[in-house]
Order: structure tokens, then sequence, then C-alpha cells
């Protein structure tokens, strides 16, 4: 077979796998599934009112035709990018996938559908409630780094200079290091399981998106 004929069974099975899969393993989820999803980084990673952990990741791909810049990333590679929210388990919960490699994960992630659904109050995350042994009411939050905004329902570390000479806030970004890194561990996850993911792509912009969310529902299974 020619090389167009395998890059279109690909392009299909790939959206085949992401229709059929994605309604159910990657769902909105409900309140209770929040629930669990925080109970388990407080288990597992001793972070409370965590309901995921968020970052993004460049997918490297060969540069498109006429596409200038667009692509080009700070890392002087080509890309798309991977964003998304994994649980305790190293299991993804919602990804947003071709974007353009030049544009920041915070602009990313401002422009995409978790964000908006967050603005809007509408992904039915639990009501703040008091911290566990803390007589304080606390919103629960998704775990970034510092290129992600602070706000309600974003916890990223203190900088620098807030932790210097402060115990409490060094153990405030070591706990938040620990359950963040899920999604670092993710990411190495795919990469380990599709090797594909570990050079550039040469397939067209659209066969590459379709790639990437079959193979973020398939790990799942």
């Amino acid at each position: 077979m020619s090389d167009r004929t395998i890059s279109n069974i690909v392009n299909e099975v790939s959206i085949a796998i992401w229709n059929t899969m994605q309604t159910l393993y990657l769902p909105q989820p409900t309140m209770e599934m929040w629930k669990l999803i925080a109970k388990d980084f407080e288990q597992i990673w001793q972070f409370p009112h965590c309901v995921g952990a968020l970052d993004g990741k460049h997918i490297l791909i060969k540069k498109p035709p006429n596409s200038g810049s667009s692509f080009y990333n700070y890392k002087h590679t080509f890309s798309v990018v991977l964003m998304a929210l994994v649980d305790a388990h190293y299991k993804f919960i919602s990804v947003d996938i071709g974007s353009m490699g030049r544009h920041s994960d915070s602009n990313i992630f401002s422009s995409g559908a978790l964000a908006r659904k967050m603005n809007k109050q509408t992904l039915q995350l639990p009501q703040p409630a008091l911290l566990p042994n803390y007589n304080q009411t606390l919103p629960f939050v998704f775990v970034a780094d510092e290129a992600f905004p602070l706000c309600d329902n974003i916890m990223r570390p203190y900088s620098k200079r807030n932790i210097t000479g402060n115990f409490e806030n060094k153990i405030f970004n070591y706990r938040l290091s620990r359950a963040r890194q899920t999604v670092e561990c993710t990411f190495g996850i795919l990469a380990s399981q599709f090797r594909v993911f570990r050079k550039p792509f040469e397939i067209k912009i659209e066969s590459v998106d379709n790639v990437i969310k079959a193979a973020c529902v398939y790990i799942i299974i």
C-alpha cells in the first residue's frame, strides 16, 4: 500500500476510535466524579480539594506547508499542543488538542472549552467545603504550574520570593508539585505506549489531531 493509503487508514481508524470511545471514557464529569477524583488526590498525593492536574504537551510535527511560524514553539521546533487534565491515577479527564505551538499554555487553556465551562460555572464542580482539620472553607481546584493563571479553581505554586525563608510555603509547593506531576507522568505513559510521539509526525495536521485523540482515549482502556 502507498503512504497516502496508509495515512488515510490511520486517520479513519483514529476518528472511529474517538467517536466510539470518547463518550464512554472521557465523559463530562459529574459532581460525584469530581468528588471521587478529589478523594484520590488527597489519599494518594496528600493534596486535598484537588480535582485534576493541568498541563500542556507539545506534540512534534513536520512543518506544515505555508504555515509560516504558526506552529513554531519556544523550543525551536514545530508542534501542536495537547492540553490535558488528568486524575490521580494518570488517566485523562479532559483534553484539548490541536492548538498551534506558538501559543502559550495559559492562552491555550484560557481559550479552551474547559476554561469556558469553568468561567460559566457549568463544570459541576463541588461547592467549596472545609478542609480536613482546617477551619476554613475553600474551593476545589486544578493544580498547575506557573504558566497558568491563579484563580478560584486553579492553584499554582508560590513564587520563589515567597518561599525564601518560609517553611510552610515550601511544604505547600512540594505537595502541589507531587500532585501536579501526575499529568507529566501521564504524558510519559502516552509516549511510552505509542512511540510515534517520540519523533515528529509527518502527516496532515487534521490527521495528527485525530491520532492524538485516539491515543488519549485508548490508554484509558
